[in-house]
C-alpha cells in the first residue's frame, strides 16, 4: 500500500511488469540471456512453459525475452490462457487463440514485406 507523505509524493511498490531488461530487478539477466540463446539457435520447433508463484516475474521475464527475440527479427506470439481460466472462457480459449496466432503471422508478414521493399 502506498503511503503519502507531506511534500505530495507517493511512496510504494509498483505491480506493474518490465518491458526491457535494465528495468528487471530480480538479478536474472544470466537466465533471459541463455534462453534467448537457446530458442535463437534451437534447430526444432519448441514450446516452452514458465510456472511461478503469483508475483514472482513471470510476465517481465516473458516481456524480456519477447523484446530481445523481436530485436533479433524472430516473430513471437503472446496469449494469455490465465485470462481464460480465470475468466470461464475456455470454450473460447481455442478459437482465441487461433485468432491471435493468425493475426500475429499477418502482421509479421507485412512487416516483412515492407522491410524488403525498402
Amino acid at each position: 500500500m502506498a503511503n503519502s507523505t507531506n511534500n505530495n509524493t507517493v511512496c510504494g511498490l509498483c505491480d506493474l511488469p518490465c518491458d526491457s531488461k535494465d528495468k528487471m530487478k530480480f538479478g536474472i539477466d544470466n537466465y533471459i540471456d541463455g534462453l534467448c540463446a537457446f530458442i535463437k539457435e534451437c534447430q526444432t520447433p519448441l514450446s516452452i512453459a514458465l510456472q511461478g508463484e503469483w508475483g514472482t516475474g513471470k510476465t517481465s521475464f516473458i516481456n524480456v525475452i519477447k523484446q530481445n527475440l523481436e530485436d533479433d527479427c524472430f516473430t513471437t506470439i503472446y496469449f494469455n490462457t490465465w485470462q481464460y481460466s480465470q475468466f470461464n472462457m475456455a470454450e473460447s480459449l481455442y478459437f482465441s487463440f487461433l485468432e491471435r496466432f493468425w493475426k500475429t503471422l499477418l502482421i509479421s508478414q507485412t512487416r516483412m514485406r515492407k522491410q524488403k521493399s525498402l
